[in-house]
């Protein structure tokens, strides 16, 4: 119970702080020059990693109340909200505007956490089954 108070306040400063980057009026970012070799180049590099981490401690931070798979799900259709969301405020903001290249790359950056995590949160799963170690199979008195 502790420790998941502790990644809701890390969750938390981290969201404010994403927003407020996000919709800062022509933020300045450190380039390097291997990222302008991407496509989007670096700008798209930030939306990525900005939104792997969101992402990352959305889960541990367990914001849905949900076991299994279910919250990885979840957040990544938090984040896919949250990504389409903040690109239609920045219309509102000056020096920023709306790019769907921009959300491309969100959806990106929560793919790298949300592809590998279940992925291996699946084989996990399959594995137990295989074994007759699943608690869902214990539990209905199956295995």
């Amino acid at each position: 119970m502790r420790s998941r108070v502790i990644w809701r306040m890390v969750f938390g400063v981290y969201s404010v702080g994403m927003m407020v980057l996000l919709n800062w009026p022509r933020i300045r970012l450190p380039k390097f020059e291997i990222l302008n070799e991407l496509p989007g180049g670096a700008d798209k590099f930030w939306h990525a990693m900005t939104f792997a981490g969101f992402t990352l401690l959305m889960i541990p931070a367990r914001i849905l109340p949900a076991k299994g798979w279910e919250p990885v799900v979840g957040a990544g259709l938090i984040v896919g909200g949250v990504s389409i969301l903040s690109e239609i405020v920045q219309q509102a903001v000056p020096g920023r505007g709306f790019d769907y290249w921009d959300i491309v790359a969100d959806l990106a950056g929560m793919a790298i956490v949300v592809v590998p995590w279940l992925y291996f949160r699946l084989r996990k799963g399959a594995g137990e089954v295989r074994n007759g170690a699943s608690e869902a199979w214990r539990g209905r008195g199956l295995g």
